[in-house]
């Protein structure tokens, strides 16, 4: 027998703010343009 469930959110928490933290990270993607090899250098330059 299946069952389907529905996930019912409240309006205030749809409508609610995006955290601190995530607006940062979501402007510091927009203003640069990273790639793989950024990616790569930063990890090198972290654990090497």
């Amino acid at each position: 027998m299946q069952k389907k469930l529905t996930l019912r959110l409240e309006n205030k928490l749809i409508e609610s703010e995006i955290a601190p933290v995530t607006k940062s990270l979501i402007g510091i993607i927009k203003s640069n343009q990273v790639d793989e090899s950024d990616y790569k250098k930063h990890l090198e330059e972290k654990y090497l």
